[in-house]
């Protein structure tokens, strides 16, 4: 005669053949894993005071419990021998890659300040799934972390940041010569150029801002990132024209109405960008989901807007050159502000410096 029983996970009803009596059985439904009792009897009725869920929700099994380690053995030892920087093992190093003493949630949680040339790095998430949560930082943290991604990556940020302000430069001067050309002879065919050259101004500057955004987003991260991805905007290029063409009349609108209502929008909206780019929110939505990663950090974004006017000076003076280096710290920086507000990066202090420990230098840069 078949055992009918019931999963303890789930209360799923299930039937096994008589002779599967004391031997582990899966549930179909949950995949937890039971004993199959004797008889239908001892297991056929609904545990006590449990009530199914109405909402059709199947809560995921237990984890499967492991041993803890001996406080004595190789796996407890913070460092036992290994660099802190290898990929060492489980149970070698707390901030070796894959470690399980690194940063996250359990055993084998990947290691933000392990060497960013590991394929598999993921970013410090401080939320479960990495939603979006606020998380109130200041500007020295932002900056201090900004500044070491800069430093690292000094190279390939220059290079994209050259290559940028040649296309864009090279193709606005290019209509202008054009416009120029025509404006005594074919004065309406000169406002036609003008109007092209500024949409297809538009039209470049998305689609290489969308490249060079997501190299940021990885260089934050730890992550490697490669010059070719600054062409890599295509999938994500009519989404951003949106949300540029909408931000830039929400935004010049409030300007023109005495200019407060501007700067507000600005310090409650600027990290929607990024959020419509990395697919967490639609263009609409980005709007209302930026102040919540906004909120409590009205005054550090307000000041890292003087810092970025102060750097992008510095640049000036230094015979405009130097804007090639201050252009892309400013971009770190409001990317690693976006990071932390958001949650998805730990503050500087919190942790070690990336790729810093005990002293140890940050690692070479990485493309």
């Amino acid at each position: 005669m078949p055992i009918e029983f019931r999963c303890t996970g789930c209360q799923q009803q299930l039937r096994v053949p008589d002779t599967s009596a004391g031997k582990n059985a899966k549930c179909p439904k949950c995949g937890a894993v039971v004993i199959v009792p004797a008889s239908s009897a001892s297991l056929g009725a609904p545990l006590p005071g449990f009530a199914p869920p109405s909402s059709g929700f199947t809560p995921p099994p237990p984890p499967p419990s492991q041993p803890l380690p001996s406080p004595f053995s190789d796996a407890a030892k913070p460092f036992p021998g290994a660099s802190p920087f290898s990929s060492s093992p489980a149970g070698a190093s707390p901030f070796a890659a894959g470690g399980t003493g690194g940063y996250g949630a359990g055993g084998g949680a990947p290691n933000p300040y392990a060497s960013p040339q590991a394929a598999s790095y993921q970013p410090p998430i401080t939320t479960p799934g990495g939603a979006i949560v606020n998380q109130q930082v200041s500007v020295e943290q932002i900056f201090n972390y900004a500044w070491q991604i800069w430093q690292v990556n000094l190279g390939l940020l220059v290079g994209v940041t050259l290559v940028v302000a040649v296309i864009t430069n090279g193709i606005s001067y290019l209509g202008q010569g054009i416009e120029l050309a025509l404006q005594e002879d074919a004065p309406e065919a000169a406002i036609g150029v003008s109007v092209l050259n500024s949409l297809l101004g538009v039209v470049v500057q998305t689609f290489l801002g969308i490249g060079q955004t997501q190299i940021m987003l990885k260089l934050v991260r730890r992550q490697p990132a490669d010059f070719s991805e600054l062409f890599g905007g295509g999938p994500m290029f009519l989404p951003m024209l949106g949300f540029n063409i909408l931000y830039g009349l929400a935004v010049g609108v409030g300007l023109l109405l005495l200019i407060v209502p501007g700067i507000i929008l600005l310090l409650m909206w600027w990290p929607a960008y990024y959020l419509v780019l990395e697919r967490k929110a639609g263009v609409f939505e980005s709007f209302s989901l930026a102040t919540v990663v906004t909120s409590n950090n009205w005054g550090t974004a307000f000041v890292m807007a003087l810092l970025s006017f102060g750097i992008m000076l510095l640049g000036c003076l230094a015979l405009c050159i130097g804007m090639l280096f201050a252009a892309p710290l400013i971009a770190v920086m409001w990317t690693t502000a976006y990071l932390m507000m958001s949650g998805q990066l730990m503050p500087y202090g919190q942790q070690p410096m990336p790729g810093q420990f005990a002293g140890q230098p940050l690692p070479g840069k990485w493309s």
